[in-house]
């Protein structure tokens, strides 16, 4: 969406699961999306998860503190994975996993619930 300041980058979320205020301003999605923007030159005047089931939607906004976070720890999970210090850490989202199939960690939750 245009604004008078820049766009509005906005996720939609089709699922039954409630966002905070806090859950939108720490969304490393909605940082992502709103650094490729800005990496193209587009100004960014907020972001915002739109939650279709209750046509709610949580407003944001994000600064370049928020984009250093993001790479900072984008680079410290590479670097751990290049290391070869990558664990599973099963949860919920274990059933979207593409390697679940393969996964030890995985099998032991299906077991745990």
């Amino acid at each position: 969406f245009y604004t008078d300041k820049g766009i509005q980058i906005v996720d939609y979320k089709t699922g039954m699961t409630k966002y905070s205020r806090a859950d939108v301003d720490g969304n490393d999605q909605l940082t992502s999306y709103s650094m490729y923007a800005k990496s193209r030159g587009i100004v960014v005047d907020s972001v915002a998860i739109h939650l279709t089931k209750y046509d709610t939607k949580i407003y944001s906004t994000r600064a370049d503190d928020d984009y250093k976070i993001l790479v900072d720890m984008i680079r410290g999970v590479s670097e751990k994975i290049r290391d070869g210090d990558f664990h599973a850490n099963p949860g919920k989202a274990c059933r979207f996993c593409k390697f679940k199939d393969i996964c030890d960690a995985y099998k032991l939750y299906e077991w745990r619930r």
